[in-house]
């Protein structure tokens, strides 16, 4: 997925990944681009929204686009930022749907968006 943000951003607004989210449960976990060139993992349980880590990238300038990738299956998770690798996540659940997530204000833009089944699982 690639993710830009345009406009006048304010300092929390962010778009990005969503995985593993479970409606029933209320939760989720997001792998997201913020306003001053920063990737964080983003939880929500219920109604709480919690930044658990963050990288700042570098040789950005506003507006460029960056594509944000989570690749895994099972219990690990691979997040990529530009197709090189920035962390694993290990901590989210095991299952749940993925999706687009945006908060704040701005224009956030969504291109390129594909989601692939891992091999083992196509039919």
């Amino acid at each position: 997925m690639t993710v830009r943000l345009d406009g006048k951003l304010e300092k929390h607004s962010s778009a990005g990944i969503l995985y593993r989210a479970r409606r029933k449960e209320q939760t989720f976990s997001a792998f997201v681009l913020g306003a001053g060139h920063s990737v964080s993992i983003v939880r929500s349980s219920g109604q709480q929204v919690t930044i658990e880590s963050t990288w700042n990238l570098k040789g950005l300038k506003d507006g460029d686009p960056v594509r944000l990738t989570v690749e895994g299956d099972g219990p690990g998770l691979g997040l990529y930022v530009n197709d090189k690798p920035v962390t694993e996540d290990r901590e989210a659940a095991l299952e749940g749907n993925p999706g687009a997530y945006a908060m704040g204000t701005g224009c956030f833009i969504f291109d390129d968006v594909t989601v692939e089944l891992p091999a083992s699982t196509k039919p």
